[in-house]
């Protein structure tokens, strides 16, 4: 990763992004890497009884993403858990929009085979913006796994990483980050919650040699 100059990060809900990969984020933020952040719809207006506002979620996703180093935050309102009643090519095209705008090296967005439908076709979306094409910036694209959603999808593609972060020394900042996101956690044994969101940063660490680590899959890596 020491070579990643700007890297773009889609996400479906605001949080989507924090819990799949905030140490990462911290990160690249701390090494001087320019990390831009694009949020599909406002994660709360599908849900029949609001835990807290549209607005408040944003102001959220902004502390959020504020303290993990974030350069840019775009919000979009796409109809949120309802992403399938909306054209791909509108999400794509806004995608390309966010792609062409900030020319980053490296895209992040969520897994192809998450629960969630709008996660499914966030990744859709960014892969199709994504092409490999003759003069693109684009030099790869990784997907993140996203706590009560990927690991809920049972019998579906497993989530099988390729990429390890060492996130043991930003740990911490993901957590700060995610205390923003209050209002969307859950108590233990719950996964999106704080005691679920360490276990998983622990055992990926144990994959791979490092005391917390966050894992991508890749999608294509242009060398």
């Amino acid at each position: 990763m020491t070579l990643v100059k700007k890297v773009c990060i889609i996400a479906a809900h605001p949080d989507d992004e924090t819990i799949g990969m905030g140490g990462t984020i911290s990160r690249m933020t701390n090494s001087g890497h320019k990390v831009f952040v694009l949020i599909l719809s406002n994660g709360v207006s599908s849900r029949e009884q609001l835990r807290e506002t549209a607005a408040s979620r944003r102001a959220a996703s902004k502390a959020a993403l504020n303290k993990l180093g974030v350069h840019e935050i775009d919000f979009l309102n796409f109809p949120d858990n309802k992403f399938d009643s909306t054209p791909l090519l509108e999400i794509v095209r806004e995608i390309e929009v966010f792609l062409d705008k900030h020319t980053p090296d490296y895209v992040f967005s969520n897994y192809s085979h998450d629960l969630n439908v709008d996660h499914q076709i966030a990744a859709a979306a960014t892969l199709t913006a994504c092409r490999p094409t003759a003069g693109r910036s684009i030099r790869g694209v990784f997907q993140y796994q996203t706590l009560s959603s990927t690991e809920w999808n049972f019998g579906a593609e497993k989530f099988s990483p390729s990429l390890f972060v060492d996130i043991s020394d930003t740990f911490s900042k993901k957590l700060a980050a995610l205390e923003e996101y209050q209002a969307e956690l859950n108590p233990f044994p719950h996964p999106r919650s704080i005691v679920a969101i360490e276990a998983l940063a622990t055992l990926v660490g144990s994959e791979c040699g490092y005391q917390r680590a966050e894992s991508f899959v890749q999608k294509y890596l242009l060398l």
